[in-house]
């Protein structure tokens, strides 16, 4: 039975998983953090023809010591679930008008020098904002443009943007570049620095699976920080939602590794003794 339900998965989901992966490859920017579904279809393959009959031949010492590995896959399932339901509950809270700067998070650059259309979509959703807040109060935000240049690429993505911005017909005169940065923290950081030293109310944007640990990272530097997602496609939601997952358990590495260690210890030691 189990050998006929690892083969029904691998016949369902593998493929989807590569499909996937494939997609994000052709439409966005080709690094390690794009590649999360081949590396879990390569995870999966690995446990279910490799681990999986080893185990079964294995001493029982040696079967009680392994099951780490399906203890461990069931609690990054469950750590998963937590994690989605904070994050889509984090979507659904107000936002309040009365911004004194967005901090627009940069992200990978098509062929080096391209906005793509995440980041698109970013920029859009903080004009947008923007507009919206000039109607109802009268007062604009600041908007900073937070992003660094990457190897491939032949400009800062803080500048990409705010070109963007002027060229799709946004005056750029109440804009910022921040240029220094190489991941969310830095962008964070390095922004918060050039921020007038009476800012109160910040809003970071993003695409809508950043948000939830963009807002996380934030409570460091003492701002009222608030998150705004820009429209992610669809075919990059799957691979988005595990590289967060991944780098929000990072963050809190030394509670799950207690926990997760925890659970492993009693369980080997009532199977060893059982």
């Amino acid at each position: 039975m189990a050998i006929v339900m690892i083969l029904l998965l691998a016949i369902t989901i593998l493929p989807g998983m590569i499909t996937n992966n494939l997609l994000v490859y052709k439409r966005e920017s080709h690094n390690l953090a794009n590649s999360l579904m081949f590396l879990l279809a390569l995870a999966f393959i690995i446990y279910a023809f490799a681990y999986q009959p080893a185990v079964v031949k294995a001493p029982k010492l040696i079967q009680s010591i392994l099951t780490i590995v399906p203890i461990s896959i069931a609690y990054l399932f469950v750590a998963f679930a937590n994690f989605l339901t904070a994050s889509m509950l984090y979507y659904f809270k107000p936002i309040k008008y009365d911004q004194d700067v967005l901090i627009v998070l940069g992200s990978g650059l098509i062929n080096g020098d391209k906005v793509g259309r995440l980041l698109t979509n970013r920029i859009l959703a903080a004009i947008k904002f923007s507009d919206k807040q000039l109607h109802l109060t009268g007062r604009r935000p600041l908007i900073i443009f937070s992003g660094g240049q990457g190897n491939n690429e032949s400009l800062s993505e803080g500048l990409a943007m705010q070109k963007w911005a002027q060229n799709n017909g946004y005056d750029t005169s109440e804009t910022l570049i921040e240029t220094q940065s190489r991941n969310t923290y830095q962008n964070l950081l390095f922004s918060s620095q050039l921020m007038p030293s009476q800012v109160q109310h910040v809003l970071i944007v993003s695409n809508t699976y950043h948000i939830f640990r963009a807002v996380m990272l934030a409570r460091y530097f003492g701002f009222e920080y608030q998150g705004l997602g820009g429209k992610t496609p669809l075919y990059f939601i799957p691979n988005a939602l595990v590289r967060e997952f991944v780098a929000v358990s990072v963050m809190n590495r030394k509670r799950h590794a207690i926990t997760l260690g925890t659970i492993n210890l009693f369980v080997i030691i009532f199977l060893i003794f059982y």
